[in-house]
């Protein structure tokens, strides 16, 4: 990493965030910026530390490549440009000297790395997090254009949004986990640096649509949270450590509120057999992990890769969005998993889906991808009776997401899932050796329907409903 001791700031005024601690708890250890020593956690007082968020990590560590790589300091004595070769805790001690950081939380230094005591104090992790006064979030790829003097503060904004959302940090795993727990992130570059505070303040919507890391800190605690939400995110970052995929998700749910997944921090199971154990737990105790469809063009997907997951982990496709609700307990009573396969029973109806093309008469498939964050790529109608007395009939539509474009019939499964403005159901369709794979997802929008005809019950008006147990890998 290059950091320069000139740093600038995007917006006129600087943050400032109280000193003191929100919380009387410590980690164990400390690092002491003004020597980089270790000190006890107990030491910082009233003064508080700060938190270390970086992407070249793994179970605790500082990955042993990124320690070895060449870092650099730039300094100004007398005013002249000077560059140091210096190691990377020499970096954060001048990012701590610039920032006013007296303490620190760096895991490599923090936590022991014998193997019992690197899985105790992962279990601790969320509490350092967030009960840190912020979060220093390193982004080497981050730094002004060349031409900033005479660049609108707007444009140099842009520019270093964009350079954020490509970096490593906005791919990690763990940055991820930092993110969720961090109430305040303090993002620092090469030469420049804002905050989470700071970036809340932006009300150009484009923006913010374009660099959905703006909101993720926002979102995770600001709606009501389910599972769909947080693998929506988890499931586009990647880890340098197999097993980290599962540590990591487990600390974050546990945060959240899914206490049944926090017993998972084991080397002690085949990783394969891990993760089916893991997404078996989560699953019933929140069905949204079943509510998927075919991610749009800017989604990157590092899940796919574990080919051997159930069709219901979402591992083809990309998870709803944020305004999903958890199911309710009478839902996960009519399910359940052995060895992977989930056995279900619900009313359902069979449906042929039709491939969906740009229909400028309509908002609505726009309005869902962007609510949902998937592509709608079908539509069923269905037809009810008008109230009217000339016999009239009403037209319905659902549109769907599918992650297989080839379907030529599903089934539509009776969980609807609430959002602020309709649910979603979801689909699956019957493979050669009798079971079933989940291809994707359903909707039904205020937009499109009154809300007594969504609490009524809406399947119906595609077709009779009939109930049965389906058995889906």
């Amino acid at each position: 990493m290059i950091y320069d001791t000139k740093q600038k700031s995007i917006f006129k005024y600087l943050f400032c965030w109280p000193k003191q601690n929100r919380c009387p708890s410590y980690p164990t250890w400390l690092v002491q910026a003004a020597n980089m020593t270790r000190v006890a956690g107990s030491e910082a007082g009233s003064i508080g530390y700060c938190a270390l968020s970086y992407p070249q990590r793994s179970s605790g560590s500082a990955s042993e490549s990124f320690r070895q790589e060449h870092h650099e300091v730039i300094t100004y004595p007398n005013g002249k440009r000077t560059v140091q070769q210096v190691t990377f805790e020499a970096v954060l001690q001048q990012i701590c000297a610039d920032f006013d950081i007296e303490y620190l939380w760096y895991d490599t230094m923090c936590i022991d790395q014998s193997l019992a005591q690197k899985l105790c104090e992962i279990n601790k992790v969320n509490r350092y997090y967030s009960v840190a006064r912020f979060t220093i979030a390193l982004i080497p790829e981050m730094e002004l254009p060349p031409d900033h003097a005479r660049a609108p503060p707007a444009e140099i904004l842009r520019h270093c949004l964009q350079l954020l959302h490509r970096s490593e940090w906005a791919k990690n795993l763990w940055t991820f986990h930092d993110t969720s727990q961090s109430k305040n992130i303090l993002f620092v570059g090469r030469n420049v640096y804002f905050s989470s505070d700071q970036l809340r303040m932006i009300n150009n919507e484009c923006t913010r649509l374009e660099y959905p890391i703006i909101d993720t800190t926002e979102e995770l605690v600001s709606f009501p949270q389910c599972a769909a939400t947080l693998l929506l995110h988890a499931h586009s970052r990647h880890c340098d450590e197999p097993y980290d995929r599962v540590f990591a998700l487990a600390s974050i749910l546990r945060d959240f509120g899914y206490h049944s997944v926090t017993h998972f921090y084991t080397y002690d199971l085949p990783l394969e057999t891990l993760m089916i154990k893991f997404y078996q737990t989560l699953v019933m105790e929140d069905l949204t992990v079943m509510c998927f469809g075919k991610p749009q063009a800017v989604y990157r997907n590092t899940f796919c890769q574990y080919h051997y997951l159930p069709s219901w982990t979402g591992v083809s496709g990309v998870h709803c969005s944020r305004v999903l609700k958890k199911t309710s307990e009478s839902l996960g009573r009519s399910c359940s998993i052995e060895n992977g396969n989930m056995r279900i029973s619900c009313d359902y109806i069979s449906v042929v889906p039709k491939q969906y093309t740009m229909d400028k008469s309509t908002n609505v498939p726009c309005s869902i991808e962007k609510m949902f964050g998937v592509k709608v790529t079908h539509y069923a109608t269905g037809t009810r009776k008008s109230e009217a007395q000339d016999n009239s009939s009403i037209k319905y539509v659902t549109y769907m997401s599918l992650i297989d474009d080839d379907c030529a019939k599903c089934i539509i499964l009776d969980l609807p899932f609430d959002s602020d403005r309709g649910f979603c159901c979801p689909l699956i369709a019957k493979q050669q050796n009798g079971r079933y794979r989940i291809i994707g997802v359903s909707f039904y929008t205020l937009m499109e329907w009154t809300f007594d005809e969504l609490t009524e019950g809406t399947l119906k008006h595609f077709g009779s409903q009939s109930n049965a147990t389906f058995v889906i890998e």
